[in-house]
């Protein structure tokens, strides 16, 4: 019964955040946090952003965070990576991204590691984020 409850409420908390929330974007991973399990904070130099639309409310939960001025996307993904949890991954063999909120996917090219993974809304990790923007307060962050 709980764990129906709960996927069933992150369902619903993930079709909410893909109501208000559309967007495409790619870039260069060139860092990462591992956070457990298969979920890191993925730290992208972005190449290419656009924002459909954007109507998160203050206590909305969000897939990252990304500044405009420095060209940076800090994002919750699910990154299965070899050796991720060793933190023995080279820095050139970090993946390139993409992804867009239609398909609701990150999409994973490096030459050991293609894949994809969908999108999640912060959730339990949302704090990791928070903590992100709070540690750049001089960049202006914004959720998406």
């Amino acid at each position: 019964m709980i764990t129906n409850f709960s996927g069933k409420k992150y369902k619903d908390d993930k079709d909410l955040y893909f109501s208000k929330s559309s967007l495409y974007f790619e870039g260069q991973v060139y860092d990462y946090k591992y956070l457990g399990g298969v979920t890191s904070l993925l730290y992208i130099k972005v190449d290419s952003i656009k924002f459909h639309y954007n109507k998160l409310d203050k206590n909305d939960d969000f897939t990252g965070i990304y500044d405009s001025k420095n060209g940076i996307a800090i994002v919750i993904a699910i990154f299965d990576y070899p050796d991720i949890r060793d933190k023995v991954i080279n820095s050139i063999d970090l993946p390139y991204v993409k992804t867009n909120s239609i398909d609701k996917k990150l999409f994973y090219k490096s030459l050991k590691f293609n894949d994809s993974s969908s999108l999640r809304p912060s959730g339990v990790y949302r704090n990791y984020l928070i903590k992100e923007e709070k540690k750049n307060k001089n960049k202006n962050f914004k959720r998406f």
